[in-house]
């Protein structure tokens, strides 16, 4: 293995969540692409297959978050959101330089959160703050500031 290449997310509604993940927390566009065929059913186990997946970063290089949106076979609408200790509920963290002012402009624009920022008291990340928030789908992330 030599590292991570992206986190995959199926989503709802494609635009609603580029507006979200790029208009709101600043990631930009790397790919945009139609994928069908025998390639991508045999990856995803489904017959027909018509998706679009968008390929979103905020670094020059490195993780990407793939947006995904099922065109067909279509998705089956979301089951009631998961606890966060939910086997399945995974979530990307990600580095903001100042975690309060990001709580603050996300929650004014009607971002749902768990929490305010929570400091962290010991360990091998003390001093260090966190809290989670969820995506128009209701998928969560995770917000991580360190001054490291």
């Amino acid at each position: 293995m030599q590292g991570m290449h992206h986190y995959g997310r199926v989503v709802s509604d494609l635009e609603r969540s580029i507006a979200f993940y790029c208009g709101l927390l600043g990631f930009e566009i790397v790919v945009d692409e139609d994928l069908s065929g025998s390639e991508i059913d045999a990856q995803v186990q489904l017959a027909g297959t018509n998706m679009r997946t968008v390929m979103i970063n905020r670094l020059p290089a490195g993780p990407m978050i793939e947006l995904i949106g099922y065109r067909y076979p279509a998705s089956p609408p979301r089951p009631a959101i998961a606890a966060l200790n939910d086997i399945g509920n995974d979530h990307p963290c990600l580095l903001v330089d100042d975690i309060h002012e990001e709580y603050k402009r996300l929650s004014k624009a009607g971002v749902r959160f768990t929490c305010p920022p929570q400091h962290i008291d010991g360990g091998y990340f003390g001093g260090d703050w966190a809290t989670f928030c969820f995506d128009p789908d209701g998928l969560t992330l995770e917000l991580w500031q360190s001054d490291r």
